[in-house]
């Protein structure tokens, strides 16, 4: 996702910058990011409002409009009617996932169990790596080190048991539109459920990437399922 920032491009429309020195009153940042996320209609974004320092103090309620219609970048148009002065401020879309989340500190080697977490939907972009599932959690994930109430758990920091070590037999299923295919395949690399490894397909001698379950969802996908002992 692209990065966001903030434009400050002021129309001086009927208020020069000479009337703006010093003694005025300038707008707050927080009160323009307020604004500008009162108006994304449930979504939640990054915003940068910083050049609104720059503005005199805004004595009316502002305006906010948005400039086209991208889904992970939004230009929003931040006005003021009295004085007059006009922002471009960039915002960046996040995207909102569930993520398991510590309710108390774990020692590094520790369990971690489904009594250990609480699920929070928190921005995908600002995790430190993908977050760990309720089927991997419920595996027995362990600390990689010692991990505070509030930390989510992450691939990261936490270690998940192997389920599949490389040169296993799989039973690979690609889902798309509707069509399903089933065919044979072997590890290429060790993993746990809920993780994507690179597999090979043994018609084709393709590799490819597939997330490993016990049984594959109604979801479009390339999944692998063990159906062998471990070499």
């Amino acid at each position: 996702m692209r990065g966001f920032v903030g434009v400050a491009m002021v129309l001086a429309l009927g208020t020069t910058f000479s009337a703006w020195g010093h003694g005025i009153s300038h707008e707050r940042a927080a009160a323009v990011a307020k604004a500008i996320r009162a108006r994304l209609g449930g979504g939640v974004g990054r915003v940068n409002a910083q050049s609104a320092r720059a503005m005199p103090k805004c004595s009316s309620p502002l305006s906010v409009s948005w400039l086209g219609s991208a889904d992970e970048y939004k230009t929003a148009e931040v006005s003021c009617a009295k004085p007059t002065w006009t922002l471009y401020i960039g915002v960046s879309m996040m995207t909102l996932i569930p993520v398991p989340v510590l309710r108390h500190t774990v020692v590094s080697g520790g369990t971690i169990s489904l009594h250990d977490v609480l699920f929070k939907d928190l921005p995908s972009e600002d995790l430190n790596g993908p977050a760990v599932t309720a089927s991997q959690i419920s595996q027995g994930v362990t600390a990689r080190m010692a991990l505070v109430k509030g930390t989510p758990v992450t691939a990261s920091n936490v270690a998940v048991p192997v389920v599949v070590r490389a040169g296993q037999p799989l039973l690979l299923i690609s889902r798309e539109r509707g069509v399903t295919v089933e065919v044979g395949a072997s590890a290429l690399e060790n993993g746990g459920y809920g993780q994507a490894v690179v597999v090979q397909n043994n018609e084709t001698h393709r590799r490819l990437t597939a997330v490993l379950v016990r049984s594959a969802p109604e979801l479009n996908g390339v999944y692998a399922i063990p159906s062998g002992p471990s070499p």
